[in-house]
């Protein structure tokens, strides 16, 4: 059975540390603590004191990243006991195995993504699953988001969570209580809006390299990638950082407006150049971003805030 349950702002860290107590207490001492942005998992894995204890989001170096993965394999291999605290990077290409899942409510795909990193390994069937959000900011009618994802599929995918009383198998998708139906019917508007000539078009593409403007055209489209939802932003916090670390372009958009990014540097010449300020409204819309990128060969923007090897990018 997965527990869902609705926190508050204010005590939503003392209430998710009380169930990771009562979790080792019952003999759940292989923790995963998934959050949807990631000052919140800063913010949570510094509250935690134990040894066995990992970071895991998408604001760190290379080399860091690297070394998260080393100490993942090493707790996964030869530790009986940790608390892995983490963002949506936790989705994809993380081989460990929890007893103890405590997630914050995201889209069904995420979702299912997440509890494919609980009771993952053969033979292991007993655990304790929850899934949290905060009310205030869930209901809030003045935003499309509901932290980084759409509000409306969050709003839906637990309206479907209740109506089936939690009682979902989020490993097998067909069986009567397996999680197709939960996906199926989250996204069955989202479904409906495909564009099914787009997706030929697209393809079209990749099929044909002997002309590859309507490639180039459709990578500026798509801001930045082929296969990447969302837009990110190379950024360091000091021209001496020599890698720069992709922050999501709301979180630039915000810092951007609150006048923390004093400018940027070139892929030629590493010292801060200016913003224009015309340039400052194009950044501010997101069709024109990835162009601009491209025509000031940008290797990073210079933002407010710090950087460490064990809790990466903090933000100002």
């Amino acid at each position: 059975d997965i527990n869902l349950m609705s926190l508050k702002t204010d005590n939503k860290f003392d209430k998710l540390q009380a169930l990771l107590e009562e979790g080792k207490a019952n003999g759940f001492n292989r923790a995963l603590v998934i959050f949807n942005t990631v000052d919140d998992a800063i913010n949570f894995y510094k509250r935690i004191e134990d040894g066995n204890k990992l970071l895991i989001h998408s604001r760190y170096t290379t080399e860091d990243k690297e070394e998260k993965q080393k100490r993942l394999d090493k707790l996964r291999k030869s530790e009986n006991e940790f608390i892995i605290v983490g963002t949506q990077s936790i989705e994809a290409g993380v081989d460990v195995s929890s007893n103890l899942i405590i997630t914050e409510l995201a889209p069904a795909n995420s979702l299912v993504q997440r509890f494919g990193r609980f009771l993952r390994y053969e033979g292991e069937n007993e655990g304790r699953a929850y899934i949290w959000y905060v009310e205030e900011n869930l209901s809030n009618n003045g935003y499309d988001k509901y932290k980084v994802y759409e509000r409306k599929l969050c709003v839906k995918t637990l309206k479907l969570l209740r109506r089936y009383n939690m009682k979902i198998n989020m490993h097998i998708p067909e069986t009567p209580a397996g999680y197709k139906r939960l996906i199926d019917e989250t996204y069955e508007e989202e479904l409906k809006e495909i564009n099914k000539r787009d997706i030929e078009d697209m393809l079209l593409i990749f099929t044909n390299f002997g002309n590859i403007s309507p490639a180039v055209e459709l990578f500026l489209n798509l801001e930045g990638s082929f296969i990447r939802d969302g837009l990110t932003i190379p950024v360091k916090v000091s021209l001496d950082q020599e890698e720069p670390i992709p922050l999501s372009y709301e979180k630039f958009k915000q810092l951007l407006s609150q006048e923390k990014v004093s400018g940027f540097t070139d892929r030629y010449d590493r010292e801060l150049k200016e913003i224009p300020k015309e340039d400052k409204q194009k950044l501010m819309d997101e069709k024109k971003v990835v162009k601009f990128l491209f025509r000031k060969n940008i290797d990073a923007f210079i933002v407010e805030g710090d950087y460490s090897h064990e809790y990466g990018l903090m933000l100002s």
